[in-house]
């Protein structure tokens, strides 16, 4: 029985399972399968035999993939998830067939390595023995045989059998059965008590068994003829039940032996369907017990098992009562004789290089290339053919291209030719008295004059006629008139234009100027000075906007010229200007008192206002002062890693051998983000692979080496702003940039050469994660605790593994402490770290004894921004009262009045940056409202002069972003927003932002303004 995990082996009892199958081949791995279903075990008859050789196959159903998995050999794996990791138990290497596919799913038949197996033994010399017999099955057939622990049995050499009849007769005489092993290996097995219990709440309905036991008291070999035919045979033992076989090798001390071995070897024949275990194997005794308590000893001679998410196994034990195996029983000449006629008669598939027969009938034949000198086919079904000579009693072609047809006679109802020459034609001449055309189609006509009176007028239609004068003067050509003068210029268009709008145009002389179209008169067409004082109406109402007003005002104020009239207006209340001149000298000392008042008051608000800009600053720096060295963190998922070779340190696997590096900042992956360097020490040979950040090692000279891959992480231009946000700009209103040269850090990557000749065997060793994360608090670890586990590698065939861990801790990065060692072996280690002021935890897996070190892993502690959330909540409360205080200074100075009726001086107070920005009389600020549904609503308040405008300014000037540690990300934009509670739990802040633009019409560079085709003006908003 296979060795698994004793946590796998509790959780496969359990009532409720749920397993994992893994198919693996090159380096495709398919973990989508439908349902397989495995026919095998280790006894191919119907009776207890020796020297069985079982082919083992499977029948798989996958979704279709478009995978060329023909001919491909694949490892199949049947798991579980055992502590949060998926534990695979391997089931075997199986060649793929020919795969079906319908419904969106291929099916497919794989067979073990026994078939390999199926070719012509042969070996030099007379005599050998056992073990040099199936050493060379190995060289034919390429599939490992194990001999370790045979002891070799002398015989002769095989002359004129197959591989597989040499294996079986070798297992028997060594009292055994051939079988393909889980690592595709052929080994020689006896069937061995597992002490694997079945009972009754394991298996469906009742185990159906025999009366009596199943013992053997003797065997009897037939080992050939003499020389009259008569079988030749040897026994061992006595008794009524008896096993009877054929082998010319066998002899009678090795026929003693197999006896000896049989001596206490009894069980139950049988049958039961159980819920299945992948750790059984085809020679293990299972200990079944039925509903009356009563156990029996069932070896697993014939399994079947179906998977599909479950596992169901069918296990039968053959037996055949004594009287059975006399009535079957089948002499050495019967036996010879359906070898023979095996071998020369049914062959059901053949593998042949060279093949000459003189004749052969073949029902079914698929050919790659076949030349033939002469053949007689009554069809053919073919895509392409090409013929030198073809001749042919009857000829149908859809579609044929000839070169030259030479024909007595030929039928075409429609022909149609560029060119041909014919030798006799016979004219037809066609008269009005011989021939009436009723209608005819003539394309082209060779006529030489054609009279008017002859013609029936109907439409002349102008996209196919042009008509035109004998002077050019004018033309008609489809949609469009034109008029030229005696120069050929176009003077005159009307009609379609160039566009397919309908219009009409007058040109000037040259033909280009417009001087009217379908818009109006244009500029050219009036004359200077063609416009007088009676040609303008007195109601014309000119708006202002189209006079040159500057000018005017200019004119006056440079000239002795004035302004009359009786009454100025000063403003919307029916106020004069002459009005507010008399009473202004009496009230300005009035208002320069209260102005003064209204300053202090602003000065107050301007410290409290600076105090919370301060505070929200500090708040801000932490966020920006995360993206630092400190903060910057960085692991490999495989910090060291032992090459087992060869003793003089030649050979070696390193297809495991590699190490992925990435880069957090605070506990966010930014390993996209930055840059790496890779530096190899001397006698180390790989590549590094920039897409996965990994570095494989492919070769290595020296004992000892190591990767160094270094990266560099916030590099690029920044813009360079004040201490409030605000980006500095050239005098030509470009932003500054600066270069920033980020933050480096480094890790490495060991190897090392384990000289012990155990090449393909590697260790590795795996944490639950590769980061932990500490909390705002400074005490809260996220996982409280790292799960570490090793799988070993044996040239392909992954297990767990127990072994022993060392766990050291360090607080500076630098100095490692020991925290903890196994005291003795153990599947893995769940380890707490001892305090959250550490910035690492290392493992190093020990070899079973904790003789060597195999592999080692590092887990970093990644620091959240600590006190952020209370340094931005003592902020908003400065800001609150910062708020109250300019709200009621921009109200008192929003209220000084001059004293007289309606004049009013306003006094503009710039208030300090807050949460956002300030435009003079406008204060931005942001609302907190918890909705008590894990969700918090942002509202956008802006005032002005201690009233709310918010809704004054479109909603599009109102931003949102998230700041983190990763950086800050766009939310959207509007009066409020609605955020999650729960994607702030690891830290992050929302920023509120109002910014006013100016709206710009978009200009040709002639200074026309572009337009949609319904007359909008094309807008754009420039930041103020």
């Amino acid at each position: 029985m296979y060795q698994s995990t004793a946590e796998f082996g509790n959780l496969v009892q359990q009532d409720s399972r749920t397993f994992k199958c893994l198919l693996t081949y090159d380096k495709v791995s398919i973990t989508k399968v439908k349902s397989i279903k495995l026919t095998g075990g280790s006894e191919a008859e119907d009776d207890f035999s020796l020297g069985s050789t079982m082919s083992q196959y499977i029948e798989v159903t996958i979704p279709d993939g478009n995978l060329l998995i023909e001919g491909k050999e694949i490892l199949l794996q049947i798991g579980m998830d055992v502590n949060g990791l998926t534990e695979y138990i391997p089931m075997g290497y199986f060649t793929v067939g020919k795969p079906k596919k319908a419904d969106d799913q291929i099916t497919f038949t794989a067979y073990d390595r026994m078939m390999n197996t199926e070719r012509t033994f042969s070996m030099d010399g007379t005599t050998t023995n056992t073990v040099a017999a199936l050493k060379k099955i190995a060289d034919i057939t390429g599939v490992p045989v194990v001999t370790t622990g045979l002891t070799a049995i002398s015989m002769k050499v095989p002359k004129g059998y197959s591989c597989r009849e040499v294996l079986s007769y070798v297992a028997q005489l060594h009292g055994a059965f051939a079988v393909c092993n889980r690592r595709g290996q052929i080994e020689l097995h006896t069937y061995v008590d597992s002490d694997y219990k079945v009972k009754p709440n394991r298996y469906w309905g009742n185990f159906e068994h025999n009366d009596y036991n199943f013992n053997v008291s003797k065997f009897v070999c037939f080992t050939g003829q003499d020389k009259n035919g008569k079988s030749i045979s040897i026994s061992s033992g006595s008794g009524a039940r008896s096993v009877s076989f054929s082998n010319p090798f066998m002899t009678q001390t090795a026929l003693n032996n197999i006896l000896a071995s049989f001596k206490s070897f009894f069980y139950m024949p049988g049958t039961l369907k159980m819920m299945g275990d992948p750790r059984v194997d085809p020679w293990d005794v299972l200990t079944v017990e039925d509903l009356s308590g009563n156990t029996y000893k069932v070896p697993v001679m014939k399994l079947e098992w179906e998977y599909d998410g479950g596992l169901t196994y069918s296990v039968e034990a053959v037996g055949l009562s004594e009287e059975e195996t006399n009535a079957d029983y089948k002499g050495p000449q019967t036996k010879e004789m359906e070898r023979y006629y095996a071998q020369l008669v049914m062959i059901d598939q053949a593998m042949i290089n060279k093949l000459d027969v003189d004749t052969a009938n073949i029902t079914y034949a698929t050919i790659k290339n076949l030349n033939v000198v002469e053949e007689n086919v009554q069809k053919i079904n073919g895509e392409v053919g090409n013929f030198k000579e073809l001749t042919a009693a009857n000829f149908k072609a859809a579609n044929a291209q000839i070169d030259i047809l030479n024909g007595n006679y030929a039928n075409i109802k429609v022909l149609l030719s560029g060119g041909a020459g014919i030798g006799d034609l016979q004219n037809i001449h066609l008269t009005s008295q011989n021939a009436v055309i009723d209608s005819a189609l003539i394309r082209s006509a060779v006529m030489q004059t054609v009279s008017v009176a002859d013609l029936l007028a109907g439409t002349i239609s102008t996209n196919k006629f042009l008509i035109a004068s004998d002077d050019g003067g004018i033309r008609i050509k489809g949609a469009t008139q034109q008029w030229s003068d005696e120069n050929g210029t176009i003077r005159m268009q009307a009609g379609r234009d160039a566009n397919g709008d309908f219009t009409f145009s007058l040109f000037d002389k040259t033909g280009k100027g417009i001087l009217i179209d379908a818009t109006g008169v244009k500029p050219d067409a009036i004359a200077d000075g063609l416009i007088v004082n009676k040609m303008v109406a007195d109601n014309a109402a000119i708006a202002g906007s189209k006079l040159d007003i500057p000018s005017v005002i200019s004119a006056i104020n440079d000239s002795s010229q004035t302004i009359k009239s009786s009454r100025i207006w000063f403003d919307d209340q029916n106020q004069s200007l002459n009005q507010s001149y008399s009473q202004l000298n009496q009230n300005v000392i009035e208002i320069r008192s209260t102005a003064s008042s209204a300053a202090s008051k602003a000065d107050a608000a301007n410290e409290t206002a600076g105090a919370a800009s301060k505070t929200a600053q500090q708040a801000l720096s932490v966020l920006s002062g995360i993206s630092t060295l400190d903060a910057i963190g960085a692991t490999l998922n495989n910090d060291a890693h032992v090459v087992h070779t060869n003793t003089d340190g030649s050979g070696g696997d390193y297809s495991d051998c590699s190490s992925k590096m990435t880069v957090y900042l605070g506990d966010t992956d930014v390993s996209d983000d930055s840059i790496f360097t890779v530096t190899v020490s001397a006698g180390v040979t790989g590549h590094w692979d920039e897409t996965s950040r990994t570095y494989y090692v492919t070769a290595m000279s020296a004992d000892n080496g190591y990767v160094d891959i270094d990266a560099l992480y916030g590099t690029g231009d920044r813009y360079l702003t004040t201490r409030k946000g605000l980006r500095l700009t050239t005098r030509a209103g470009k932003y500054i940039l600066v270069q920033s040269g980020g933050a480096h850090i480094r890790k490495r990557f060991s190897i090392s050469k384990a000289k012990d000749g155990k090449i393909g065997l590697s260790y590795d060793l795996h944490s639950s994660t590769l980061a932990v994360r500490k909390q705002k608090d400074g005490k809260t670890l996220i996982p409280a605790s790292i799960t570490f586990s090793a799988t070993q590698n044996d040239n392909g065939l992954v297990r767990s593994y127990s072994g022993r861990y060392s766990i050291q801790e360090t607080e500076d990065g630098t100095n490692y402490m020991l925290k903890y060692v196994s005291v003795a072996d153990e599947i893995q280690k769940i380890y707490t770290p001892s305090s959250a002021n550490i910035k690492a935890v290392r493992c190093t897996l020990l070899s079973a004894g904790g003789v060597s070190e195999l592999d080692t892993q590092t887990v970093i502690i990644l620091v959240d921004a600590e006190g952020l959330s209370d340094d931005i909540k003592k902020a908003q409360d400065t800001a609150d009262a910062a708020k109250e205080a300019i709200v009621t200074t921009n109200q008192n100075v929003a209220n000084i009045e001059s004293g007289m009726d309606g004049f009013r001086a306003e006094l503009k107070q710039t208030t300090t940056d807050l949460h956002g920005l300030t435009d003079n009389t406008l204060l931005y600020n942001v609302k907190y409202q918890d909705n008590g549904n894990d969700t918090t609503t942002l509202s956008a308040v802006l005032y002005k002069n201690g009233n709310d405008v918010t809704k004054l300014y479109p909603a599009r000037w109102y931003t949102w972003n998230r700041k983190t540690e990763s950086g800050q990300s766009y939310l959207g934009y509007g009066y409020s927003i609605t955020v999650k509670n729960s994607d702030y739990e690891f830290g992050g802040v929302t920023i509120g932002s109002f910014t006013t633009y100016d709206t710009m019409n978009l200009t040709t560079r002639s200074g026309n303004q572009l337009t949609t085709r319904s007359g909008n003006h094309l807008t754009v908003w420039r930041e103020n």
